[in-house]
C-alpha cells in the first residue's frame, strides 16, 4: 500500500476520466487503495459530454413525441405536435450537467483525487511506475490505462472545409447546435448513427443515411437489421446503402455507388463512422505495451502484458459501449485486489435505441459458424402485449441460434419496440449457459416485454 506520508505515491494511477476510470477509481477507493485519476477534458469522458446520456434524453424526447402523435391508437389526436428544439437541447444540457456533478460529488466522498490534465507513463523506477502531468511526476504500484476511443474520420474530398463551415459535424460538436436541420446526411449506419438519426427524424429533419455497408447496424444479424431499416423507413428515413461518400460541401454529399453517382442534398451533415481505441500518445511504448491495430491487448480479467497495468473501456477496443467498459473496470479492480473476475464478451448486449429498437448478444451464424458451433436458427414474429405503450408498433422480430442437441441458447437478435429491455433476459441466459427446459421453467410475468421472448422460446419449441 502507499505511504501516506509520500503524497505523489499511489496505490493506483488511472489514466482516463470515462465510465471505465470512473467506476474503477470508486472501486478501487472502496477497496482502499490510494488512488489518482488523470482526465484532460470533463470527468465522465465523452459517453457524458456526447455519447450515451445526451443521447438517452434525446431518444426519450423523440419516442415521446412519436408516441404522441401516433397517439389516435390510444384515442387521441395530436399529429401536428411539435418539439420545442431550443428547450429541449436546454433540458438535455441540464441532465448532462446533473451526472457530471454525481461524478463530481462521488469522488469527493470516496476521497479520489481527480487532476485535470493528461498523464503521460514516463518508465519504471525501483519497482514503481513513473507518471507525468504538467511537469509533476507520481509513482505507482499499478497502473489502469482507461484512455477511451476517438471518432473515425474518413477521408472523403472536401470534409475537412466542410467542417471549418459548419456543414459536417461530429458527435462531440452535436450538442452544439442550435437549430434544427431540415436535411441531415448521415455517413455511418452503426447503432449510435441510427439513433441520432432516428432522433433528428422524429423531430421533424429529413434524414438520409449514406453507407458503404450493404446493411445497416453493425454486427447484428442481417437478416433482423434488414427488419430494423424496414421500420425506419416506415417513418420517413432514406438510406443510401452500398454507397461511397465521395464529396462534402455546403449543399450535402455526393456519392457513388452500382448505380452510379447521386448527390444527397443537407444541411448538415453528421459523421458518424465509429471509434478507435486512443492509445498513442499516453507513454504505453516506453513500457512495452503490446496493442494490435491501435487497441491495448487485454485477457479476460484486462490485463495487458505488463504486469502491474490494465486497461478497461474502449482502449482495448474489444466491444465499445458504456457498460462493456463497466464490466471490465469491475473486472480489472477485482484482479487487482485478488478477487478472481473474468469478463465473458459473449453475454455483453448490444442495443440500438430507435423506434422500432434493436438490440443483440452472444453468436450471429457467422461466428458461430467460425468456431465450429454446430446452431438451430429460429427466427420467430412476436406480438408485444396489451400493456404496450401507444404509438408504437405491437410486432417485432427475435432470431434466436441454439446449440443442437444440448437446446442451448448461443444467441439472440433481436427488434421491437422494447427489445433493449428483453435483451438483458437473453443475456442472463446465455451468461449462464442455459437450456431450453430450463428457460421454460421460468413463469414470465404478464403484462410485460419479458412475455415477447417467452412466446419465441414456445415458438421454438413447438
Amino acid at each position: 500500500m502507499a505511504s501516506k506520508k509520500d503524497k505523489l505515491l499511489y496505490d493506483l494511477v488511472i489514466i482516463g476520466g470515462g465510465p471505465a476510470g470512473c467506476f474503477a477509481a470508486e472501486r478501487a477507493a472502496e477497496a482502499g487503495l490510494a488512488t489518482i485519476l488523470f482526465e484532460k477534458k470533463t470527468l465522465g469522458g465523452s459517453c457524458i459530454g456526447e455519447g450515451l446520456f445526451p443521447t438517452m434524453a434525446m431518444m426519450d424526447a423523440a419516442k415521446s413525441l412519436e408516441s404522441v402523435r401516433r397517439g389516435a391508437f390510444a384515442g387521441t389526436d395530436r399529429a401536428d405536435t411539435r418539439m420545442d428544439y431550443a428547450l429541449m437541447t436546454k433540458l438535455r444540457d441540464k441532465e448532462v450537467k446533473l451526472v457530471q456533478d454525481r461524478i463530481i460529488d462521488s469522488f469527493a466522498r470516496h476521497k479520489i483525487k481527480a487532476v485535470k490534465e493528461k498523464a503521460e507513463i514516463i518508465g519504471r523506477e525501483k519497482g514503481y511506475f513513473l507518471i507525468d502531468a504538467a511537469g509533476t511526476t507520481c509513482r505507482a504500484e499499478r497502473i489502469l490505462l482507461a484512455t477511451g476511443a476517438e471518432a473515425v474520420l474518413p477521408r472523403i474530398f472536401g470534409l475537412p472545409e466542410a467542417f471549418e463551415k459548419g456543414t459536417a459535424m461530429t458527435h462531440e460538436s452535436l450538442p452544439l447546435l442550435k437549430a434544427l436541420p431540415e436535411r441531415l446526411a448521415v455517413i455511418g449506419s452503426g447503432p449510435s448513427a441510427l439513433e441520432v438519426a432516428y432522433y433528428f427524424l422524429a423531430l421533424g429533419s429529413q434524414v438520409t443515411v449514406v453507407d458503404v455497408a450493404g446493411e445497416i447496424g453493425g454486427t447484428l444479424d442481417k437478416g433482423v437489421a434488414a427488419e430494423l431499416r424496414e421500420g425506419l423507413e416506415r417513418r420517413g428515413m432514406r438510406f443510401c446503402l452500398d454507397t461511397t461518400p465521395t464529396l462534402v460541401n455546403e449543399d450535402g454529399i455526393r456519392t457513388r455507388s452500382e448505380d452510379g453517382e447521386s448527390f444527397v442534398f443537407a444541411d448538415k451533415v453528421l459523421i458518424s463512422m465509429g471509434k478507435a481505441p486512443s492509445a498513442s500518445g499516453f507513454g504505453i511504448e516506453k513500457l512495452g505495451i503490446q496493442t494490435e491495430f491501435g487497441a491495448v491487448v487485454t485477457d479476460a480479467q484486462m490485463r495487458t502484458n505488463v504486469a502491474g497495468v490494465w486497461a478497461a473501456g474502449d482502449v482495448n477496443g474489444k466491444l465499445m459501449a458504456e457498460h462493456t467498459a463497466v464490466r471490465e473496470a469491475r473486472a480489472a479492480i477485482s484482479d487487482m485486489t485478488g478477487v478472481k473476475d473474468l469478463v465473458r464478451y459473449e453475454s455483453i448486449p448490444q442495443i440500438i435505441r430507435t423506434a422500432p429498437e434493436a438490440a443483440w448478444v452472444g453468436e450471429t451464424e457467422i461466428t458461430a459458424g467460425v468456431k465450429g458451433l454446430s446452431v438451430e436458427v429460429k427466427r420467430i414474429a412476436v406480438q408485444h402485449p396489451s400493456m404496450h405503450k401507444p404509438g408504437f408498433e405491437s410486432e417485432g422480430v427475435y432470431q434466436l441460434l441454439l446449440e443442437k442437441g444440448s437446446g442451448r441458447l448461443l444467441g439472440a437478435h433481436l427488434t421491437g419496440s422494447h427489445a433493449t429491455e428483453v435483451i438483458l433476459t437473453a443475456a442472463f441466459m446465455i451468461g449462464s449457459a442455459w437450456k431450453m427446459d430450463t428457460l421454460l421453467r421460468f413463469a414470465y410475468p404478464h403484462p410485460t416485454e419479458s412475455e415477447t421472448l417467452r412466446d419465441a422460446l414456445y415458438g421454438v419449441e413447438s
